[in-house]
């Protein structure tokens, strides 16, 4: 049956999507999948870190371009974005999506503590 666009009726064609208590979490693509996802969020959370030491660091004003260690937390952002492309195509995105916080757990492992804080804490209490 055609609707007026001329193409199928959606409701007799499509399957409905995927959600998260219908996933097989030992099917070994779920399980690769969320692995990608929860590294690629750790390289992504790593290069900001890199990126930021080169920052830092450039005390005469040189271009970042011309930095190798730029280019190097450059390459970590693109190969956990790439990452998490293909996460997403192996795994659900209801599982992929959420596990983009590891980006930010990781991160707060990352920085630099505080003179009493060590960086475990710091990825537990916020501070300002």
């Amino acid at each position: 049956m055609s609707n007026a666009n001329g193409g199928a009726n959606a409701s007799s064609t499509s399957n409905p999507p995927p959600n998260l208590s219908s996933t097989n979490f030992s099917d070994p693509m779920v399980i690769t999948g969320a692995v990608v996802a929860v590294f690629g969020n750790i390289l992504i959370s790593l290069s900001y870190q890199i990126q930021k030491l080169v920052h830092k660091s450039n005390r005469d004003g040189r271009p970042y371009v011309q930095i190798p260690l730029w280019w190097f937390g450059f390459l970590f952002i693109a190969v956990g974005e790439v990452g998490n492309f293909l996460a997403y195509g192996w795994a659900p995105a209801t599982l992929v999506a959420p596990l983009g916080s590891f980006s930010v757990v990781s991160n707060a492992i990352l920085v630099r503590p505080g003179p009493t804080l060590t960086p475990m804490c710091n990825a537990i209490l916020v501070r300002p």
